[in-house]
Order: structure tokens, then C-alpha cells, then sequence
């Protein structure tokens, strides 16, 4: 765990042949790789992969190591796991969510085109039928720099690109319902 956490491969890789427990389970009920996932350890996350991690392990609530690289926003985590077979679009029967819903809700954009650069549908509805733009509603709408699109705007302007089917807005869906009133 002390590697992961100094995200040193050289140092797990050591680990790993003096100990071979790649898939210990820590105090918090982590493994190694959900640890390196979720603090987004990208060297530590592709040692941990070529030293055969179990990625089918989830956290405590059920999520992947997908799901919780997505919901930090921790894209160079998730180019990692895509190479080596992790699923970029399972549901979490939780919450209904998918990896590209926790990523938008990170508001980080790399995170999401990641994603969609994965051929994860840009308009891919949660359990419930929300689809990732219904998300954006939560995001910021400020910049903190001038000139800069806000979170929302930058999100919304990354799924519309990548959009197969144009998807209305919450916005606007709320406006055209008020609209048929």
C-alpha cells in the first residue's frame, strides 16, 4: 500500500514478488488497485494491472475500479484500464449510474472524453433514463477564469460534440413542457 500510495512502480513491483498478495484487501476495505484507482496513482494503477490485479474486485458500495476512477475524474487512471479490458460502460445496480454519469458529475472533461474516445455513447441513459447532458445541470456555472467556458459549459460543449443523437436539455425540456401549457 506504501507504493501505491507513493505511486511507485519500481517499489511495487518489488512488492509484489517478495509478498505476491496483489489482491489483499486493506483496512479500508480496498485492494491495492481500487486504492491506486481511487487516489489516481496512474504508474501504480499499470503496475498493479501488468502484476495481474483482480479488477473485478469492487469497493464496499459495489463500484468498480472503472466507476471510481471515473467518479474522481481521474482520466490517465482510466486510459489505463480501458487498454487492459475494463468494461467503460458497466451499470452499477446501486445507483443506476454508469461510468461516463460519475465522470460528468466530476466535471472533468478529460475524464469524459476518455470515455466517449472509448465509444461510450455520449447519450448512454442511466437506469432510470437520465442521460450524462441531464447531469450537467448539477455542475458549476461559473468560470473561475475569465474567458473560460464554466464546467457546465465545457461539458455540455464535450457531450454535444460527440452526441450521436441530439438530446435535449433539461433546460430546454422543462421549457418546451411549460411551453405546451
Amino acid at each position: 500500500m506504501k507504493a501505491v500510495k507513493d505511486n511507485n512502480p519500481a517499489l511495487l513491483n518489488i512488492a509484489l514478488k517478495s509478498f505476491g498478495k496483489v489482491n489483499a484487501v486493506g483496512e479500508d476495505g480496498d485492494t491495492a488497485l481500487m486504492m491506486a484507482c481511487r487516489t489516481g496513482k496512474y504508474k501504480a494503477v499499470k503496475a498493479l494491472i501488468k502484476g495481474k490485479a483482480d479488477a473485478t474486485i469492487p469497493d464496499a458500495t459495489g463500484m468498480t475500479v472503472m466507476h471510481v476512477a471515473a467518479a474522481a475524474g481521474h482520466a490517465r487512471v482510466m486510459q489505463a484500464l480501458l487498454p487492459a479490458g475494463i468494461d467503460g460502460n458497466s451499470l452499477h445496480e446501486a445507483d443506476g449510474l454508469r461510468p461516463i454519469h460519475r465522470a460528468v458529475l466530476s466535471a472533468d472533461t478529460d475524464a469524459v472524453k476518455t470515455l466517449l474516445n472509448a465509444d461510450v455513447p455520449a447519450d448512454q441513459p442511466t437506469a432510470d433514463g437520465r442521460t450524462p447532458i441531464d447531469f450537467t445541470v448539477d455542475l458549476d456555472d461559473v468560470s473561475k477564469v475569465k474567458r473560460t467556458a464554466s464546467p457546465k459549459g465545457a461539458m455540455v460543449d464535450v457531450l454535444k460534440k460527440f452526441a450521436r443523437v441530439t438530446t435535449p436539455t433539461t433546460e430546454e425540456t422543462i421549457a418546451e413542457t411549460k411551453a405546451e401549457l
